[in-house]
């Protein structure tokens, strides 16, 4: 026997008390019988979709609750630069410093002997020490063992990297000496969990600061970074140095001319005398000078 299924009858008044209606009907052959085809209510609602409600097909507008539970899968908008969410891109479509593990460029100052910087805020971290002239004692911890931080003497002035000084707020530095940063010098540090250690030490080696050479009238012939003072036919020379300042200075000095010599002393953390001599005594003559910062000496 065929079974009609979702075949409706329609009540009306009289008798018999209920009516049958014609409908459009639908062969299942999975099932073996014949289904009402229900078409769609009217009036037809625009901007709403039909779903089922109460065992009707009715127009509603779509709601949270009409689709299915994608947390497990996507992330809300809300999300978006928060903890445990997803990164949010800048107007370059990159991410932005915050939401990335390096940070560059930071401003710095170390103004102030003793100087505890706060902990930086990523994995790789550099800073440009736009205000100097003080010494850094610490840093805060860093994010993770080996950790970097770069730090970029952009101030004009020595800045002073203590070596092994406790009492600061954060993690003391560990070198092979106390440094001193002369301008457009850096130093780079990593974290190992409880110290900061510097990277590259210079060992073994003397790095040569100002070079230059020196006209015989007191001139500046080549070089940069120092200025001169001379008294002619004295055989004496200033040597000011405008790029470096440290109380370890060496000075490496050579008379250029055949059976003359030259030597000279460091007399302040800037100034250097150089004596130029030939066997009759003093003489004005032309040399190479070359000064080296004691600082980067192990």
């Amino acid at each position: 026997m065929t079974t009609i299924t979702n075949f409706p009858l329609m009540p009306r008044k009289g008798t018999p008390d209920w009516w049958p209606v014609w409908y459009n009907l639908q062969w299942l052959a999975s099932q073996s019988q014949w289904t009402n085809i229900v078409g769609l209510p009217t009036p037809i609602v625009n901007g709403q979709w039909v779903k089922g409600s109460g065992g009707a097909a009715i127009w509603s507008a779509i709601a949270a609750g009409d689709l299915p539970d994608l947390s497990a899968t996507y992330q809300a908008v809300s999300a978006k630069g928060a903890a445990n969410g997803y990164a949010g891109l800048d107007a370059n479509s990159r991410l932005t410093p915050a939401q990335n593990s390096v940070s560059l460029n930071a401003a710095v100052t170390i103004s102030a002997a003793n100087t505890d910087l706060p902990a930086p805020s990523t994995v790789v971290w550099s800073g440009w020490i736009t205000t100097g002239g003080g010494s850094l004692r610490s840093i805060g911890a860093g994010l993770v063992n080996g950790a970097r931080i770069t730090l970029w003497n952009n101030s004009g002035s020595n800045v002073t990297i203590l070596n092994s000084v406790t009492g600061g707020s954060g993690a003391y530095l560990v070198m092979n000496r106390t440094r001193v940063l002369v301008n457009q010098e850096s130093i780079e540090l990593t974290y190992d969990g409880v110290h900061w250690v510097e990277v590259a030490a210079d060992v073994g080696t003397r790095v040569p600061q100002v070079a230059g050479l020196v006209n015989a009238n007191g001139t500046v012939g080549a070089g940069v970074g120092y200025t001169l003072t001379h008294t002619a036919n004295s055989g004496i020379y200033t040597i000011t140095t405008t790029s470096l300042n440290t109380t370890y200075g060496h000075l490496m000095v050579n008379a250029a001319q055949q059976g003359y010599w030259a030597s000279g002393t460091q007399a302040s953390n800037t100034t250097y005398t150089v004596w130029v001599n030939n066997p009759a005594g003093p003489v004005d003559a032309w040399f190479y000078f070359t000064i080296f910062d004691g600082n980067r000496i192990v």
